[in-house]
């Protein structure tokens, strides 16, 4: 008996499937772009770096570092509990490890049984390939060899790429739990102290410590130590008022009193060029970082070991609190995260995965239907399959199939040529099948509304990635772009297209009006 599926169930299928499509593929892009422009701008915030050492500057901590590969270096909950932390590592090891493992080979056998199958129409396959695939579906070693054997899928697919994608992706399968735990972790917060440089058994938060952003050489014309050294958090006004090294002849103001001539003498020692702008204004942004001293020293302010601290009343040198420093572990507080490098290299791999899994679908999509098989033969239709191709086998060879035992039929399957041969015997009703790249462009062809609005769509979110990386306001802009996205996709799987075409150009009229918003405003 054959049952119809009404239109409107199938239409909200599409939209369902094609929903969490998008969604997934759009994680992966907006996960991939984000994480990498922030890990080109960003750092870690703190004098301890992921793997316990000292550094007093925090943009040393460079999260593209092949040393960090294996290390916590992007923290998602920064203070919790042993118990907390513990929980959480646990809980990612099965939802993500073994629930992602799980997911990840259903999909994957899914796709590949089907693409297999059209493949079959051109040249059969040994039995011990068709139970690993359509059977015992099972990601193992043992699997990956049989597909790759000399009697396996290779000589079926016909396609390198293909053979070689399938065999990855179940090995990737396999280490998939492994790989999640490598990737995720919990380690003891740290905190930076300083040895105190007048009690050396003293140790001082580094939190204590200022970079001295300029020196007043003549401090004693306002009543303060020669020389005295100002702090990044004060008042910064001055450098960018009266500039470097000047003994000029005019007055100048300082505290809100007004000095006679000269000019108060303002030095500097290093300016970190991102802290620049916010220290010396952003007209003397270049000014500041590049400036030239008049005698013919290039530069003075860009060596980076000429940097000082002060704390307190004390006055530090660089190469001082580098060997004092220390990170020292705090009593029961965890953070909990990823190792980013690692993070990035699954992502892509994840993004390669649907990629190919796709393309394969698309494949065997087209190919089915020339087929006189609506669908792949699933479970016990496969048993069914196997078993009366095996009796025929067994008649040939003059042998009763209920008399034989388990290891009378392993020896008459390696005795059989090439390991015996299994087909689902379906005729083609065209001379060929047709080929992956053909499948895509006449998919490209049938479903150019989706495929547009998808592309516009991923362009829209990388843009509000970017500005919101630059400080824009962008919640209305994104919001905008996600409407558009989910309400396109709607319709079009309600398959009204006349709504369509006046649904995209409204959406991207209001988009646009918001992006030139958005650019103007931060």
């Amino acid at each position: 008996m054959t049952t119809t599926i009404p239109q409107d169930t199938v239409a909200w299928r599409k939209i369902v499937l094609w929903l969490l499509f998008g969604v997934w593929i759009g994680s992966i892009f907006f996960g991939l772009i984000y994480l990498s422009v922030w890990g080109a701008v960003s750092s870690a915030g703190s004098a301890c770096k992921p793997d316990g050492s000292f550094s007093p500057f925090f943009d040393d901590d460079n999260w593209w570092s092949r040393a960090g590969f294996f290390q916590i270096t992007l923290r998602v909950w920064p203070r919790l509990s042993f118990t907390q932390a513990k929980f959480i590592d646990v809980a990612c090891d099965l939802v993500i490890g073994r629930g992602g493992q799980g997911l990840i080979g259903y999909i994957s056998w899914k796709v590949f049984a089907n693409f297999i199958a059209v493949s079959m129409q051109r040249k059969p396959v040994s039995y011990r390939t068709y139970h690993a695939v359509f059977i015992r579906q099972e990601s193992s070693f043992l699997t990956v060899y049989r597909l790759l054997c000399k009697h396996g899928v290779s000589t079926v697919l016909g396609s390198r790429v293909a053979t070689v994608f399938m065999a990855t992706t179940l090995c990737w399968i396999l280490a998939f739990p492994t790989l999640t735990s490598a990737m995720t972790g919990y380690t003891a917060n740290t905190e930076p102290f300083v040895r105190d440089i007048s009690e050396r058994s003293n140790y001082k938060p580094f939190q204590a410590f200022d970079i001295v952003a300029y020196t007043l050489r003549n401090s004693n014309r306002v009543n303060l130590t020669e020389p005295y050294f100002v702090r990044y958090r004060f008042d910064l006004g001055s450098p960018a008022e009266y500039g470097f090294r000047k003994e000029t002849e005019a007055e100048s103001k300082w505290d809100d009193k007004m000095l006679p001539s000269p000019l108060l003498y303002i030095d500097a020692f290093y300016i970190p060029p991102k802290i620049a702008p916010d220290l010396y204004g952003h007209d003397w942004w270049d000014s500041a970082y590049d400036w030239t001293d008049p005698i013919g020293r290039q530069f003075p302010f860009r060596n980076k070991s000429e940097t000082r601290f002060v704390s307190g009343n004390q006055f530090y040198p660089l190469e001082y609190v580098r060997e004092n420093g220390r990170c020292q572990p705090v009593a029961e507080e965890y953070g909990w995260g990823f190792s980013f490098l690692q993070l990035q290299v699954s992502m892509v791999v994840l993004l390669v995965w649907s990629v190919g899994v796709y393309i394969m679908w698309l494949h065997s999509n087209f190919n089915l239907p020339l087929t006189k098989y609506d669908e792949v033969p699933k479970d016990w239709a496969c048993v069914m399959h196997m078993a009366a191709t095996l009796s025929r086998d067994l008649k040939a060879q003059g042998l009763d199939a209920e008399a034989v035992t388990d290891r009378q039929l392993k020896t008459l399957i390696s005795e059989l040529g090439d390991g015996g041969s299994i087909s689902f015997g379906a005729e083609l009703e065209h001379d060929a099948v047709i080929g992956i790249w053909r499948a895509i462009g006449r998919w490209v062809n049938m479903e150019r509304w989706w495929t547009l609005a998808s592309g516009l769509h991923i362009c829209v979110v990388i843009a509000a990635i970017l500005l919101h990386l630059l400080g824009r306001r962008v919640v209305g802009f994104f919001v905008l772009s996600c409407l558009s996205c989910f309400s396109v996709y709607f319709v079009m799987a309600l398959g009204n297209t006349k709504l369509i075409v006046f649904l995209l150009p409204v959406y991207w009229i209001a988009l646009l009006f918001e992006g030139l918003r958005v650019s103007s405003v931060i």
